[in-house]
């Protein structure tokens, strides 16, 4: 049996004085669950108060007793909301190792979900009239238009307790505006290349292409699969150089010590490739690009790897391979990227074999003298990934294998990851 979340909003005191569970009501009836049969007084008074035909029906104790403590703790957290909407959902979520916070409206309630290790897992379901009152809340905190409910808006708040700056996100929808609250909270240590989970040959790979005064690293993978962090551990290798490091990101995720920081703004013209002509003219010795979208910003990034600087970017392709065909498709010259590409780094995330987090499993597809020849003669992606498999690379696939056979992984994420890389 499902539990009425806007009922037990509604009778909060009545659960609390008579231990009883509202299931459903109408106009002129409440249905409600109880371990034993109402007192004519307890029932005047129920019906008093609800202005309600009181109907009972009668629940084992154990049954009750367990989902009327679900329901209590899920009071307390709306009573917490209210007072301190941000704070309650920032420390409840850090208390469940969330990396985001979905607040989602829905025609009769608004879910409050969590993503751990990667899954969402709803929390609680909170009334939809308290909701507006959040959603000023959580904006004004932001720095948000609490006027503007019809456009998509961004804000960044920053707490003692947290690493890094929490990233608010509106959009509208059509039962209200949707707000997701993405947390970016790092140990120290966290944001290194030891942390990533890179097997010893691939660490040593990355090392050495990050040693490098000149050339292109692309990290890529699909949304969610930990390119940020990757390219955050390589920057801050990278820290320990005077070096003149900057980065164009949309968002800046972390900040970070050191570094020139410049996030994507279009409506200014700040695009990637406007970000990049500009940094070209301020003596940059490293650049990251948050992300090659299209021809011209794939075009000048390759061209910056030519000319001197190392260039850390990304780009959302499934496979090593399959992003230097792409990079083609953008339009780069097979001649320049052959001779500017030093190190593809595709990723995923999967769930640890033992205690809480996640572990990232990767191939890394170092740019040989051999496998420029092939890009110089149009290679297809599987010609160039046979090569190279004769040449020490592993795939994802056997990457993944290779650490759920060290017992690094879950098993079942192993299983369910090896079915998409089919």
């Amino acid at each position: 049996m499902s539990i009425n979340w806007a009922l037990c909003h509604e009778y909060a005191e009545l659960i609390s004085s008579y231990h009883i569970l509202p299931l459903q009501q109408t106009p002129i009836s409440l249905l409600i669950a109880s371990d034993k049969k109402l007192s004519p007084e307890t029932r005047l008074h129920v019906q008093f108060l609800t202005q309600r035909y009181i109907t009972c029906v009668i629940k084992e104790t154990p049954w009750l007793k367990k989902m009327l403590q679900h329901v209590h703790r899920h009071l307390d957290l709306w009573k917490d909301l209210f007072k301190e909407p941000l704070n309650t959902l920032i420390n409840l979520a850090l208390q469940h190792r969330a990396s985001d916070i979905h607040l989602e409206p829905t025609a009769s309630s608004v879910r409050l979900r969590f993503r751990i290790d990667g899954e969402l897992s709803e929390q609680t379901q909170l009334p939809l009239s308290v909701y507006p009152y959040l959603v000023n809340q959580i904006k004004t905190a932001g720095r948000l238009d609490i006027a503007e409910k019809r456009r998509p808006q961004d804000g960044r708040i920053y707490f003692q307790s947290l690493s890094a700056p929490v990233r608010i996100s509106t959009c509208p929808t059509s039962w209200g505006e949707k707000i997701v609250i993405r947390l970016f909270n790092f140990k120290p240590g966290d944001l290194s290349l030891t942390h990533l989970g890179l097997l010893p040959l691939q660490h040593t790979l990355f090392q050495q292409a990050l040693k490098k005064s000149q050339g292109l690293i692309l990290v890529t993978g699909p949304t969610g699969s930990g390119k940020t962090v990757t390219l955050y551990a390589a920057l801050t290798a990278l820290k320990h150089y005077s070096l003149n490091i900057v980065t164009a990101e949309d968002p800046i995720e972390i900040d970070m010590d050191g570094i020139q920081q410049t996030a994507v703004k279009p409506e200014l013209g700040l695009t990637f490739s406007a970000l990049l002509r500009t940094f070209l003219r301020q003596d940059p010795d490293v650049i990251m690009v948050g992300e090659i979208r299209d021809s011209e910003t794939a075009q000048m990034a390759v061209k910056a790897a030519q000319t001197g600087h190392l260039v850390l970017a990304t780009l959302h392709t499934h496979r090593a391979t399959h992003s230097l065909i792409r990079l083609l498709q953008l339009g780069v010259p097979a001649y320049y990227l052959a001779e500017s590409l030093n190190l593809v780094i595709t990723q995923r995330l999967v769930k640890k074999y033992s205690g809480p987090g996640r572990i990232g499993v990767f191939e890394i597809l170092s740019i040989t003298p051999d496998i420029a020849a092939l890009l110089m003669n149009q290679a297809t992606a599987e010609h160039i990934e046979q090569h190279a498999l004769k040449n020490g690379f592993l795939t994802l696939k056997q990457t993944l294998l290779e650490k759920s056979s060290l017992n690094q992984i879950d098993k079942t994420e192993a299983h369910r990851l090896l079915g998409e890389l089919e």
